[in-house]
């Protein structure tokens, strides 16, 4: 059985030593995925919306990347529909956006290295399966958002972010999330993230240094018999560097 925060890398042929009792049992599983090739893109979707085999009837307790696609008639048992039915989304991702450059100062585009993880994004989030899409309204999350957005053919839900009030900002996001059923990837920020999977989860979660982008927190808001939710954190795209670093 995993403990309460269980870590692994997952790379191309890795194993993956996870099923879904492993899951059930554990509700804050870390999971640090090195996807920077767009050829793992499509597994680390999978990973998200659950792909899991399970542990009985006959399956393996662990799979690799290679054998994934043959566990897809057990997606619906898995960690995405987890928990008694409800009108609440069924899954919340939830992102730092994507690299920034320095200008201009107030409102920054993406850096050619974060269009290039969005890009990833969208890929990612179009195998989960992404119904909705909430950022806030500085361009930086609506980038980030943006190939995705067209991809699924989704318009952003944007809420704003007011000088002094990023407490209210982030009971707002989690209120629009929670008027939202499917599938939602919320794009935030360095310093609401982390207070967003809180809300939406009830569970504290690292947040990301000021020069990590990669982090991508994974909750299913379904409140399990020990009253909380579960949360998965994941590494995508380029590496995160060590906190402070540059």
């Amino acid at each position: 059985m995993l403990s309460s925060t269980a870590r692994m890398r997952l790379g191309a042929g890795a194993p993956l030593p996870l099923c879904q009792r492993a899951l059930r049992g554990s509700p804050s599983v870390e999971i640090q995925v090195n996807a920077g090739a767009a050829g793992l893109a499509r597994e680390v979707g999978r990973l998200i919306v659950g792909l899991w085999p399970p542990c009985d009837a006959g399956a393996p307790s662990s799979t690799s990347r290679r054998d994934m696609p043959r566990w897809i008639p057990w997606l619906l048992g898995g960690l995405v529909v987890w928990g008694s039915a409800s009108a609440a989304p069924s899954l919340v991702l939830v992102v730092r956006h994507a690299e920034r450059a320095a200008e201009p100062a107030g409102d920054p585009t993406l850096t050619p290295e974060g269009a290039e993880r969005a890009a990833l994004l969208a890929q990612i989030g179009s195998d989960a399966g992404i119904d909705a899409i909430v950022t806030s309204h500085w361009r930086r999350t609506q980038e980030t958002a943006a190939p995705l957005a067209r991809a699924r053919g989704l318009t952003p839900q944007v809420v704003a972010i007011r000088k002094g009030e990023l407490p209210a900002h982030v009971a707002e996001v989690a209120a629009a999330v929670q008027r939202l059923s499917g599938r939602v990837l919320v794009v935030g920020h360095s310093n609401t993230v982390a207070e967003i999977v809180k809300a939406l989860s009830g569970r504290a979660v690292p947040a990301p240094c000021e020069n990590q982008f990669g982090w991508a927190y994974v909750v299913q808001p379904v409140v399990d018999a020990g009253g909380s939710a579960a949360v998965m954190r994941l590494q995508y795209g380029a590496p995160n560097p060590v906190c402070g670093e540059h």
